[in-house]
């Protein structure tokens, strides 16, 4: 699958579809552990996978790594976190549990996150920058809704609480 993004195509093999779904796939997440508090020490799930580009290539993307709930990389925000390279560009979607203010019921919002960190050659982040509006595009095409675009360029970037306050100040139910 392929869309026209800026000045190329960008270019989503079939792995990144079938991700993309599993990511989006409601999950109950009021029976998992949602609540960051000492009654609940485990951590947050959340599903994700992220995206590089395939060797040689500018504009194709793959599966880098995807979480699992049963075994492999587990589903958590500090997983997804820990998976981001420090010295390449990446792409990630993950659907993201939050708790509104208002009401005390959980939801969640997949967010689309251009990973783009300080170290890498200003060439790798212009690529980056330049394919990411087209790739969300058919990320949110497959996952059934609009994510949240979030830019990060460092850890400090990615602290969940932070993560939160972004998707609550997006959400119609604060």
């Amino acid at each position: 699958m392929s869309i026209v993004s800026g000045t190329g195509a960008v270019h989503l093999t079939n792995d990144v579809r079938d991700a993309v779904a599993a990511v989006s796939r409601r999950f109950d997440f009021s029976s998992a552990s949602t609540a960051s508090s000492a009654d609940s020490p485990s951590p947050r799930v959340v599903p994700f996978c992220t995206l590089k580009l395939v060797d040689g290539s500018q504009s194709t993307f793959t599966i880098d790594v995807a979480s699992s709930c049963d075994g492999g990389v587990p589903a958590t925000w500090e997983s997804l976190v820990a998976s981001l390279p420090r010295d390449r560009c990446r792409m990630a979607v993950a659907q993201v549990p939050w708790r509104a203010h208002a009401d005390g019921v959980v939801r969640s919002r997949q967010v689309f996150i251009l990973w783009a960190p300080d170290s890498t050659s200003t060439k790798e982040r212009m690529v980056a920058s330049m394919f990411a509006k087209g790739a969300k595009g058919l990320l949110d095409q497959w996952g059934g809704g609009m994510s949240l675009p979030i830019q990060a360029a460092g850890v400090d970037d990615l602290a969940l609480e932070d993560i939160e306050d972004k998707i609550r100040a997006k959400a119609t139910v604060k």
